[in-house]
Formats: C-alpha cells, structure tokens, sequence
C-alpha cells in the first residue's frame, strides 16, 4: 500500500532539506534499474523567481524551489514524482 505525503502550509525557514526519488536517466542509462534518491537544498524564491523570468516564465506562491547544484536534479523519467520532506514529529 502506498500512502500519499502529506503537505505543509508552512515551508519558510524551517525546511534544511528536499528529497526526489525516481527512475530516471543517469550518467550512463536511460533510465536506472533501481530507484535513485537524491537530497536537494530550499532555493531562494525570490532568487528563483528572478532565473524564471529571465525566461519569460513565472512562478507563484504554490510552487517551490529546490535545488541549484550542479549535476544534482532529476531527469528524463523522473517527471511527475515527488518532492519530500521528512519530518520526523509525524509517522
């Protein structure tokens, strides 16, 4: 049985760290056998919204940033799967 994740109303300041998972492409398959994990640090959202519209794209307060590092984000395959966090004060 697989349990959807709960989502936070409050983010700001408190999350250290993101985690994706998936089965998507990798430095030499396209695609992996088994499923990769990969932890991503919160993104400034004002800076990621000054990178968005320098390409003519915008971001809302519903969407959140993570990431930045280079060679570190998901890929082909991965699209569609979660962002988490882990909080350990609940299940």
């Amino acid at each position: 049985y697989v349990q959807p994740i709960c989502l936070s109303s409050n983010l700001d300041n408190i999350v250290k760290k993101f985690y994706i998972s998936g089965w998507g492409k990798t430095e030499t398959a396209d695609s992996s056998s088994i499923k990769m994990k990969l932890s991503l640090p919160p993104f400034d959202y004002e800076e990621c919204q000054r990178k968005f519209k320098l390409l003519n794209l915008e971001i809302d307060d519903t969407q959140i940033c993570a990431g930045g590092e280079k060679l570190k984000d998901s890929c082909a395959g991965d699209s569609g799967g979660p962002l988490m966090i882990r909080d350990d004060s609940k299940h």
